[in-house]
């Protein structure tokens, strides 16, 4: 559930249009794993290069941080059909170890940190949907 929260507060603060809907799919892999991709309509790509340890007393800033430091990869893709953009956390099967960031030696900085897919746009993965319930198919 974090995951998700974190996800959809960073579309709505950062890639929000009205008039526009933000698209949010859940899908459990043969594996254990789940997927959480959050769509939006603009293309912007997120910042994953930065790293931010804010202060104590600041409200923003960790999302993407407490996501991989859940376990989660992060990666994002462009959206054919719709335009915009998908921001993907791939949430290993249970019992999976845990890889998180280092940690910055000024914890109130945002260090440039290269993770899985860097800040490029990744093709977007097939899933197999049954487009008459709308949901992943097993």
């Amino acid at each position: 559930m974090l995951v998700v929260s974190e996800l959809v507060t960073n579309a709505i603060n950062h890639g929000y249009v009205v008039g526009h809907l933000l698209d949010l799919r859940l899908a459990i892999l043969e594996d254990g794993s789940l997927l959480v991709d959050v769509s939006d309509p603009l293309p912007d790509p997120p910042d994953f290069g930065a790293v931010c340890f804010p202060g104590e007393d600041e409200e923003r800033g960790r999302g993407l941080r407490l996501i991989r430091e859940l376990g989660a990869d992060l990666w994002w893709f462009l959206r054919q059909e719709r335009g915009g953009k998908t921001v993907r956390a791939h949430i290993p099967a249970p019992g999976t170890p845990i890889r998180t960031p280092a940690r910055s030696a000024d914890s109130n900085r945002c260090t440039s940190r290269r993770y899985a897919h860097g800040s490029q746009p990744a093709p977007a993965p097939a899933l197999p949907v049954d487009r008459a319930a709308r949901r992943t198919v097993p």
